[in-house]
């Protein structure tokens, strides 16, 4: 199977999800409560299949990127970016575990380099505001603080 089959075959999914994208509910209305009604129990709606199938079309995609030579590579990142995912890159940023995954540490002299990103090993994907692919990312840990703790 060829990179090209391969590309094809995953712009196609994530095209069909695009189109079948998630939409949210609609319709129930809102009880008003009352200050002498006991706190009612808020259950979350069930995560919607389509939203996990996004997710996983946008993993796919992601990391396919990342395996493909640069002329394919290009176009299905841009396929990413015009479906609303934005491209996550770290370098020179403070570290976030939300956004980023730290694969490795780099030493460093510099008290104010502790923590930030030193370079971006794989980047991250974004769909809205979901953090669906962390970035992979080697940290800045500063030497002179010690390891020990009181």
């Amino acid at each position: 199977m060829t990179a090209v089959t391969v590309l094809t075959g995953l712009l196609a999914c994530f095209v069909a999800l695009l189109v079948s994208e998630a939409s949210s509910p609609s319709g129930v209305p809102a009880q008003i409560a009352h200050p002498a009604d006991p706190p009612a129990v808020v259950t979350p709606p069930p995560p919607d299949p389509r939203l996990a199938q996004r997710d996983k079309a946008v993993r796919e995609l992601a990391e396919l990127v990342g395996r493909l030579p640069p002329e394919y590579a290009w176009q299905a990142a841009n396929v990413l970016r015009s479906a609303g995912v934005q491209q996550i890159l770290a370098d020179g940023k403070a570290f976030d575990p939300e956004i980023h995954s730290a694969v490795g540490t780099e030493p460093t002299s510099e008290a104010a380099l502790h923590d930030v990103v030193a370079r971006t090993v794989k980047p991250g994907w974004a769909d809205r505001e979901r953090v669906v692919v962390p970035a992979r990312v080697v940290v800045y840990v500063d030497t002179s603080q010690s390891e020990v703790l009181p």
